[in-house]
């Protein structure tokens, strides 16, 4: 017996479905002939945050003083540049403001979950005017935890750098040693938990992925455990900062600009152009100042030598870390 046919002929078939396929043939023409829209949503945003981020304007320093405690293991040129308000000559990316704004968001959280779960005081203000030292800053959050007054600084990121502080597996399933927190982060924070209102006995550093949502946390005794490079401890490390930024302080204060210095670095005789992903130091491709300094010898220089056009580079996405 003939066994009764399952599927219909090959003609069959096409006669079934000719009028789906017609249509699915009219659809893949219109939009093969269809003209992209003018990003006309995309150009409203990057004008948005741009105007949100020139309305902020830079924050001021806690107690009205030259330099702030975020400056710490900065560029000794660049901090220059920012406490002066000489105007930025590398303008902002829509992507390094969307990534500016998304911290924003998460900081705030972070901050109110502190406040709430653990009786933090925020936005904390410290100075050093009064020991003759020109810096202040608001720390994150502080607290008492088991007797101790603890600091924090929160810090968000792209996933690379918190990869590398934090450890974990990459993208290629390769095994990452974690670097811990680095060290311009430990001082900002030691910088706060030494200052007289705060006197802090631990650094609470809290590092945000802001790509997937990982938070990794740290804490650092002030005193008694090896940190920098050479083992000191976060008292230690923070007071040798603050005297550099005391000299930083100076030249300004005697119109110089100071030398063209990072640490960790050293003295930048050659700064690689700005946006350029890859160059070395990192801190002059991500800063906003890279092309007036790149006119600029490398040792100290009278500022109004600065006073002087400068063509803009390329502008810079946000820095890595």
């Amino acid at each position: 017996m003939a066994l009764p046919h399952l599927l219909p002929s090959r003609h069959r078939l096409l006669r079934h479905h000719a009028p789906a396929i017609l249509l699915a043939l009219r659809l893949l023409a219109a939009a093969g002939s269809m003209n992209q829209a003018e990003p006309l949503l995309a150009a409203a945003l990057a004008d948005d945050l741009a105007n949100n981020r020139s309305n902020q304007g830079e924050r001021p320093t806690a107690d009205h003083t030259l330099l702030r405690g975020s400056d710490a293991y900065r560029c000794a040129r660049q901090i220059a540049f920012g406490a002066m308000k000489v105007p930025r000559v590398v303008p902002y990316t829509t992507d390094g403001l969307m990534a500016f704004d998304a911290g924003q968001h998460h900081h705030t959280r972070l901050q109110g979950l502190l406040a709430s779960k653990f009786g933090a005081e925020l936005e904390v203000p410290v100075s050093y005017k009064e020991q003759g030292i020109d810096v202040s800053g608001h720390a994150d959050a502080v607290y008492r935890w088991s007797g101790k007054q603890r600091v924090v600084e929160i810090k968000s990121m792209k996933a690379f750098p918190f990869l590398k502080s934090a450890g974990g597996t990459d993208n290629f399933g390769r095994e990452v040693k974690p670097e811990g927190p680095k060290i311009e982060h430990m001082l900002q924070c030691g910088i706060y938990g030494y200052s007289p209102q705060i006197q802090a006995d631990e650094l609470y550093l809290v590092y945000l992925n802001k790509e997937d949502g990982r938070l990794a946390e740290w804490i650092i005794p002030m005193q008694g455990e090896p940190v920098g490079p050479d083992g000191e401890d976060v008292i230690t490390l923070v007071k040798a900062e603050l005297d550099r930024l005391s000299a930083i302080a100076a030249d300004i204060g005697n119109g110089l600009i100071p030398w063209r210095n990072i640490p960790g670095y050293g003295v930048v005789k050659d700064p690689p152009p700005a946006g350029v992903k890859g160059g070395q130091p990192w801190n002059c491709v991500y800063c906003a100042w890279q092309p007036l300094c790149a006119n600029l010898p490398a040792s100290k220089v009278p500022v109004a030598q600065i006073n002087q056009p400068v063509t803009a580079g390329a502008p810079a996405d946000e820095e890595p870390f």
